[in-house]
């Protein structure tokens, strides 16, 4: 289930085209030291894990619903035999882009996600037959295996280490600015699963409780970004806090990752929506789900994205410099 904008079938994964299986470079945060840089920025160094990314293709739909939602009964659907689950999951995302959102302008998402069947770094781009095409890495194996206290004082300066090889494609459009953790989006996901008579599983329908932050400089003209993410000095970590998201049932939200140091936080939303993702079956299934749905209450959302639903009028302003508005 990506988080991105609607409207990308699941494919088999294959390496990305033009991706050469050479030496990675993961991200270094520059501390504002030496010629031209900039604090919080990121750069590069080479880590030799030498992995191409995997490349998949998504058709999703996304639905608006209040508190009081219910999921309706899936069985039935045309084709549908049976519906698995429900699964729990627990969603941490940290999206990068420019202080300008230059990526977000160009339908271009970066982000680092902990946390379900998926985690990992995503770039997503549009794909052809209004499909989303999405370029996975996975997430280093100390990422993957640290407990969750490590985990907790090194995911705001871990959300800094972009891939090269997803690096590389987005650079043309970063056009030399500084990439910044712009938006964390905290999620529980709960997912039922479709599947026919010979077990295959044709879609996953997600019910989302999200908490987003959106982090200072995030919709600003300057290149400069805000606070920079924070080093650990001697004996200490990143600020945390204790407390645990709420979603907009009052649902607790037990994120993977702790909230985000309360100083680089300018604003927070939470919602509630339902994504409904072709899996592998006939893509007018997504319209068959959508129609239930609806009849339950439920509305088509407002924005194409989680991203673009918490960065709100940030999003909304005048294009970057060489972008369009998606």
């Amino acid at each position: 289930m990506g988080d991105e904008h609607a409207g990308a079938v699941r494919g088999t994964a294959r390496p990305a085209d033009g991706i050469r299986a050479a030496d990675g470079i993961e991200a270094e945060v520059n501390t504002g030291t030496g010629d031209g840089a900039v604090p919080g920025a990121i750069g590069s160094r080479r880590t030799g894990t030498g992995e191409a990314p995997e490349v998949s293709r998504e058709l999703e739909t996304k639905f608006d619903v209040g508190p009081e939602f219910v999921l309706p009964d899936l069985t039935g659907l045309p084709g549908v035999a049976r519906v698995g689950g429900p699964r729990e999951f627990r969603l941490c995302a940290t999206y990068l882009d420019t202080g300008d959102l230059r990526l977000a302008r160009a339908r271009l998402t970066l982000r680092r996600r902990t946390g379900g069947d998926d985690a990992g770094w995503h770039l997503k781009r549009p794909g052809s037959g209004g499909a989303r095409e999405e370029l996975r890495l996975p997430l280093a194996d100390a990422d993957a295996t640290a407990p969750v206290a490590a985990a907790v004082a090194t995911e705001m300066r871990r959300a800094l280490e972009v891939p090269a090889a997803l690096r590389e494609l987005v650079d043309d459009v970063l056009a030399g600015r500084p990439l910044l953790p712009v938006v964390e989006l905290r999620t529980l996901r709960t997912v039922h699963r479709l599947f026919d008579e010979a077990g295959r599983m044709l879609a996953e329908v997600a019910d989302d409780q999200v908490e987003a932050s959106v982090f200072a400089g995030a919709g600003t003209n300057d290149p400069a970004p805000g606070p920079a993410v924070p080093a650990d000095p001697p004996g200490s970590a990143v600020p945390v806090t204790s407390a645990a998201p709420v979603g907009p049932s009052g649902q607790a939200l037990p994120a993977v990752a702790s909230e985000p140091p309360a100083q680089l936080v300018v604003e927070t939303s939470a919602w509630r929506e339902v994504e409904v993702e072709l899996v592998d079956g006939d893509p007018s299934l997504i319209a068959v789900v959508g129609t239930r749905l609806l009849g339950a209450g439920a509305h088509a959302a407002d924005g194409p994205s989680k991203l673009a639903r918490a960065l709100g009028d940030r999003l909304r302003r005048s294009p970057a410099p060489g972008t369009a508005a998606s």
